[in-house]
């Protein structure tokens, strides 16, 4: 209940299907099933016992039915409707979860959103797509670096999705194709935009507000329809970029033996394209683009021509 206020006499209950059972009162009756607050802390809990089931349920900052105090789950990953469920498959000891009033995670956690194309694999593991990484053990999903725990699932085509409660942070991670490390993991380029710039892995920056990452090919920093293949030498010496690091602005000099029609995108370390450009029936010159309004940071221009030709060129802006 750390950003609630409780009013102390009436304490904070919860109410749902498992009632009954537990001998806490009709099934969905506040006031019955209440809360215990840990001394000097904000969590509240409650222990009891049930038999194997599926259950629902929600908290309440009061102890009635008071529209203001229940929560309000409808739209969030953890609700069935407006409530909370979970399952318990045997008679261990179970820990269903410490939340933050009215979310899905704890209130420390921000609900990040993963999304992977899979259109240029071949097959694809049957559970899903593993996400691996350094921020699993404070998401409450395993041990660092341990695939087979958190699985983006399949919505609609190739597209997979997962999302985690993770705590505000930079963090590396990457998808895995399988349940294990067994060569099934992808290994994007290290010198692209959205690298933690080791071993493959991408980067991660976690902030103070839930977030939806862009969709992205398995193994690339862009979606599957904008992965291009054919790389030209030429075509990517034809063209230098400078200063390296820049503040306001960077400069693009091209030089050609042809006119040639070229498309420029700006992404960041997230793999997101923040600014684009068309520069139609070039042949030689210097195309200044204008950066002030980007912030600090890694960024790769992706520059295309009409052939489908790409260069991708690496820069840092410091001010």
């Amino acid at each position: 209940m750390k950003n609630e206020t409780v009013d102390a006499a009436k304490g904070v209950c919860v109410a749902g299907n498992f009632q009954a059972a537990a001998g806490l009162g009709a099934d969905w009756t506040p006031g019955a099933a209440k809360l215990v607050n840990k001394a000097g802390t904000s969590i509240w809990e409650l222990t009891t016992e049930l038999p194997t089931g599926n259950y629902e349920f929600k908290f309440i900052n009061d102890n009635t039915w008071d529209n203001k105090k229940e929560e309000k789950m409808a739209g969030k990953g953890c609700y069935a409707g407006d409530n909370r469920t979970f399952s318990l498959t045997d008679l261990n000891a179970k820990t269903v979860g410490t939340y933050c009033y009215n979310s899905c995670y704890a209130c420390n956690q921000r609900e990040v959103t993963f999304i992977v194309d899979m259109s240029k694999e071949t097959s694809v593991f049957t559970k899903g797509v593993s996400i691996a990484g350094d921020f699993q053990a404070a998401a409450g999903q395993g041990a660092n670096w341990t695939p087979g725990v958190l699985y983006a699932t399949k919505t609609v085509g190739r597209i997979y999705v997962a999302k985690a409660g993770i705590p505000a942070g930079t963090y590396s991670y990457k998808f895995v194709n399988s349940d294990s490390w067994n060569n099934k993991d992808e290994k994007v380029k290290d010198t692209d935009p959205c690298a933690a710039g080791k071993d493959g892995n991408r980067k991660l920056v976690v902030g103070s507000v839930d977030m939806k990452l862009d969709t992205v090919c398995f193994k690339y920093c862009v979606i599957c329809s904008k992965v291009i293949s054919t790389n030209d030498p030429k075509f990517d010496s034809a063209m230098t970029l400078f200063p390296n690091p820049a503040q306001d602005v960077i400069n693009l000099n091209y030089e050609f033996n042809a006119t040639t029609n070229l498309k420029v995108s700006l992404v960041n370390i997230l793999g997101q394209t923040v600014y684009t450009a068309d520069m139609p029936e070039v042949t030689s010159g210097t195309a200044i683009l204008d950066i002030h309004n980007l912030t600090n940071g890694t960024y790769m221009i992706q520059i295309t021509d009409q052939n489908s030709r790409q260069s991708v060129k690496r820069f840092v802006i410091e001010r």
